[in-house]
């Protein structure tokens, strides 16, 4: 289970909690799993993701739509304030 803490998260964390799930779902699926999809499944920006990479932090509204999209691939998430 993944713990999203709209307080604690940094925005490089939220980006590596993204990378792994793309990771892991490919492997999952056998085949290449790309950023966009994983973007349109949570309806996350790509920019927005973009800026998380670069220690921007995510906030409510991106805790919540990372943790979307991770529940759409099977992946337990949970949010804490």
């Amino acid at each position: 289970m993944i713990i999203l803490s709209v307080e604690k998260t940094t925005g490089k964390q939220a980006y590596k909690i993204v990378c792994k799930a793309i990771k892991d779902r490919s492997l999952a699926i056998g085949k290449k799993v790309h950023q966009e999809e994983f973007c349109l499944i949570s309806s996350l920006t790509r920019t927005s993701l973009i800026r998380y990479r670069n220690g921007d932090k995510p906030g409510p509204e991106g805790i919540i739509k990372i943790a979307a999209g991770l529940k759409v691939w099977g992946i337990e998430s949970r949010i804490e304030p």
